[in-house]
């Protein structure tokens, strides 16, 4: 079954701003329909009165039968009498077109209201500021009683405003690249259609399309031509860029530029690099859209055990997307996983692990309480005054990061799941498991009774660990999962996570357990042993690391480093191998010491 809600999402934005003549054409029926029917009554008891005038002509002495008859007049005396009180062909009220244009606007999906109503707001700070240039008044946006060619001018000069990007706009500023894709431009064009829209309806106006009035038109086919797809192929085709620029399937963010992309963000010492490793590899991990991401919060976050994966169980990290935060379900909460990668250096649990104790330890954020306000607003990676990151500002940040690694492509925030898919398939995950994870597809099996977000197959080729198309889960093994951490290192990374367990002890204690945190306990627990043990493979080759300078000065986190390589190197943890790899690294280990015997007999 194809993605259905993302279809009707799909055609309802598509749709969402040609004119709804059919409300206002509802209510002029049904404001017309009363006269209409005044007038067929009134033929009728003209016909009436006729055919009684006869009848009393003929039998005058029928009393009974004129006393029905005077009724019924009565009646549709009555009647015209009320319908006389009400001009029928008045005009609509402002309240009644305001309630026209809003019903147009509740047919938009949610999130669909708030983009537009960005552009809107933009256009207005536009209109206001004179279209940020010296000397320029301030321009009407009464665009139901302009003229049509002045309206084109005038969204034509902000539309191009908006392309050039928005230079002078304090609020939301960009570079002038004229380079906005067709989505964008239909979003904007859609967003000013809707508005003029509005406008007419408020003044009893008919609408028209923005689209078919020059100069505005010829920035339409431009930028919102279906046809441009296919210049920018062509133009890119014979461009020392290639095809591969014009094309989403970017062939050169592969698993070497990704694991480069790692380890530079690991080896930074600035902050922001660290929450920016954190949602580079999270949205890989969890085949996510940029969307998907940016709203997610602490309390979405709990742990899950996966039975079927390594010698015993794995823990992995559970993320729910609430209902109608993402881009495909909007009724039921959809659920992502992340285990921890065979490659310390791309862990999404390890980046999102030492974020966290960036936030706490190092820039002092109080760990939240359950139930408190601050518990509610905990964003994974925030924006501007801690509220959620905007669009805007995930996309320059994963920008700024492709083009560190010398990446370009058409569409940035998909890199990361064109990269994970390709990931898993090349890896030999099924076509069908890839569709789930991704939320490619969807139906009432998969997002009411199975969480395809954490199938152990997907989940293991993400995390680069061998045998996982095979369901060979034996491979789940690493020295680093076994070394134990002390306690002392727990309270160092997670600071206030003493006194919330105390808590969570105490309310069960007495009667009255909470859920929620004691979920937090130990997520916040398990997130600083996975700190640690990463720490011990990393820390000595990126010591400039915020997390790793501060482990390095702790004199328990040096014996203990200290202690784990001398146990790696005696072979301790071979003992935790799963059997099936003890057989073949012995193996390995009987080969390469004949052939080490049989250099030694040759020479």
């Amino acid at each position: 079954m194809t993605d259905r809600p993302r279809r009707q999402q799909t055609r309802k934005r598509d749709e969402a701003f040609v004119y709804d003549s059919e409300l206002l054409a509802d209510l002029l029926d049904s404001r017309a329909a009363p006269a209409a029917k005044r007038g067929k009554r009134a033929s009728s008891t003209a016909a009436t009165t006729l055919q009684q005038d006869d009848s009393d002509s003929m039998h005058s002495n029928s009393d009974a039968g004129t006393a029905s008859s005077d009724h019924e007049d009565e009646e549709e005396d009555v009647g015209d009498k009320e319908e006389e009180g009400v001009d029928l062909d008045a005009p609509l009220s402002e309240a009644a077109l305001d309630e026209v244009h809003q019903m147009a606007l509740e047919s938009l999906g949610e999130r669909t209201q708030k983009d537009y109503a960005i552009i809107i707001t933009a256009l207005r700070r536009w209109a206001a500021a004179g279209g940020f240039k010296k000397g320029t008044k301030p321009a009407s946006l009464d665009l139901g009683s302009m003229p049509k060619k002045q309206v084109a001018n005038l969204l034509y000069r902000f539309f191009d405003w908006w392309i050039d990007g928005k230079p002078g706009d304090p609020v939301q500023g960009g570079s002038a690249n004229r380079e906005l894709g067709r989505s964008a431009a239909m979003k904007v064009h859609s967003a000013l259609q809707k508005l003029l829209d509005g406008c007419c309806c408020r003044v009893s106006a008919d609408s028209y399309a923005l689209k078919d009035i020059n100069p505005y038109k010829g920035l339409y086919k431009k930028y919102c031509s279906k046809k441009r797809d296919k210049h920018l192929v062509a133009a890119a085709a014979a461009s020392d860029v290639g095809l591969a620029r014009a094309a989403h399937l970017h062939q050169s963010f592969g698993r070497e530029t990704y694991l480069l992309g790692c380890r530079r963000l690991l080896a930074s010492a600035d902050h922001g690099n660290a929450m920016l490793l954190s949602m580079f590899t999270s949205q890989v991990s969890m085949v996510a859209r940029g969307d998907d991401l940016r709203s997610r919060r602490l309390l979405d976050l709990s742990t899950r055990m996966m039975a079927c994966v390594g010698p015993s169980m794995a823990v992995a990290i559970t993320v729910m997307q609430p209902p109608g935060t993402g881009k495909t379900l909007v009724t039921r909460p959809a659920f992502k996983g992340i285990l921890r990668n065979k490659l310390p250096e791309m862990c999404a649990v390890g980046a999102l692990a030492r974020w966290l104790v960036v936030r706490i330890a190092l820039q002092a954020e109080a760990i939240p309480k359950p139930g408190s306000k601050s518990w509610k607003q905990f964003h994974l990676w925030y924006g501007r005054a801690g509220e959620e990151m905007s669009r805007n500002n995930h996309g320059k940040l994963m920008a700024q990061l492709f083009a560190d690694l010398g990446v370009e492509t058409a569409k940035l925030t998909h890199e990361m799941r064109i990269f994970a898919t390709q990931l898993m398939y090349e890896m030999g995950v099924s076509l069908e498991v890839i569709q789930r994870i991704g939320a490619w597809l969807l139906d009432p099996f998969g997002t009411a009774y199975i969480v395809p977000g954490f199938t152990a197959e997907a989940l293991l080729a993400l995390a680069l660990w061998p045998g996982a198309a095979q369901k060979d889960f034996t491979g789940y093994w690493a020295e680093r999962f076994h070394a134990a951490v002390p306690e002392e290192l727990v309270q160092l990374l997670m600071p206030g996570l003493a006194a919330l367990e105390q808590a969570v002890a105490a309310a069960t204690a007495a009667g009255k357990p909470s859920a929620v945190a004691d979920n937090l306990a130990r997520l916040l627990r398990m997130l600083a042993v996975v700190v640690v043990q990463d720490a011990l493979e990393l820390a000595d080759r990126y010591p400039d690391n915020p997390v790793h300078r501060m482990l390095l000065q702790n004199d328990r986190f040096k014996l203990l480093l200290e202690s784990y390589k001398l146990a790696k190197c005696a072979g301790t943890f071979e003992q935790q191998r799963p059997l099936v790899q003890q057989q073949q690294h012995r193996r390995q280990r009987g080969r390469l010491t004949r052939l080490q015997i049989q250099k030694c007999s040759c020479s």
